[in-house]
């Protein structure tokens, strides 16, 4: 549902090309300690929604196409436990046509999913 609906408001948006080719063998992938994230479920609404701001910088920053669609993934599980947790502040926030980096804390409900959003 999610995934379409982005699909959707950005199939309009032309595709950027790579400047340089990657190459045949195994990307170099850095590691970087902020990369990797604990299960998301164990985060509240606020660590969610900050996490989500956060990969966006993540994405923004990534060298590699490995390392992008790594982080594409982890920004689709956010958007997934959003979902799971409250559909509808999700469909508010995505309506409202946000930010790549902007966050959805004012859509959420509080107590949503058994989580709430910190003051």
């Amino acid at each position: 549902m999610t995934v379409n609906f982005i699909i959707s408001r950005t199939a309009h948006l032309p595709l950027a090309a790579p400047s340089t080719p990657e190459p045949e063998s195994t990307p170099r992938v850095p590691v970087e300690a902020a990369v990797f994230a604990p299960p998301i479920k164990a985060y509240d609404n606020h660590d969610l929604c900050q996490a989500w701001s956060r990969s966006y910088g993540w994405l923004e920053g990534a060298e590699s196409l490995a390392l992008q669609a790594y982080i594409v993934t982890l920004r689709q599980a956010y958007l997934d436990e959003l979902e799971f947790r409250d559909p509808a502040g999700l469909r508010a926030w995505l309506d409202s046509g946000p930010r790549p980096r902007g966050g959805p804390e004012r859509f959420l409900h509080r107590g949503t999913g058994g989580h709430q959003l910190s003051a």
